[in-house]
């Protein structure tokens, strides 16, 4: 009895502590201190503006992360760069037509995180804190459009205190991927639009 005693002791004390080295979590993205600035690029010069986060999460285990979701309010796009009212509006609402996104029949998009790889962790000191970065490799599935792609880009995920993070990356993506081939041809000159463009996210999370 003695050795059957121990023995469940034993496993008890291997359960417990499986259970504490697999913690998870999820953290909810603060809205309204997110952001995401798009920016594209054409032979002549470029653009650029912002695009709202509707909802999103991080799925944490072990402080590292292994999930994620997030929605993006695509009839939200902004144009930042252009001061005068009318050229502004009519770009913001060639974006949204159906030469590029499409809005009306696709209001929103996504962006599901598939997996994450650690690449490294960066432990700084910013005014008396310790503040920890850890940098991970994202493969994700992104729906633009109606279609979705796959997706790989590099990230960064810092702890600012026991209940606030901030993560950030840099996503390019190829829109003739997702159908929006406007101004793509190369035979167009200086009037060319390039395929690529940027996503630059910063989130704020809690």
């Amino acid at each position: 009895m003695k050795v059957k005693s121990i023995l469940l002791s034993l496993a008890l004390t291997l359960i417990v502590n499986v259970a504490v080295m697999a913690q998870q979590r999820i953290v909810a993205v603060d809205e309204e201190n997110s952001s995401i600035q798009w920016i594209g690029k054409k032979v002549t010069g470029a653009h650029d503006g912002h695009i709202k986060i509707l909802e999103g999460s991080l799925e944490l285990t072990n402080g590292m992360i292994s999930g994620g979701s997030f929605v993006i309010d695509m009839t939200s796009i902004t144009v930042d760069d252009i001061e005068n009212e009318n050229y502004n509006a009519k770009l913001v609402n060639h974006l949204k037509s159906d030469d590029f996104f499409g809005v009306e029949q696709h209001p929103s998009a996504s962006l599901l995180i598939k997996s994450a790889k650690n690449t490294g962790t960066n432990r700084n000191a910013d005014n008396g804190k310790l503040t920890q970065a850890d940098q991970f490799t994202i493969t994700a599935d992104i729906s633009i459009k109606g279609v979705t792609k796959e997706i790989t880009f590099d990230a960064e995920v810092m702890t600012l205190s026991d209940n606030s993070m901030k993560a950030t990356g840099e996503i390019v993506i190829d829109r003739t991927e997702f159908d929006i081939h406007y101004g793509s041809d190369k035979n167009l000159g200086d009037k060319m639009i390039y395929k690529n463009f940027t996503l630059n996210v910063s989130l704020a999370l809690n």
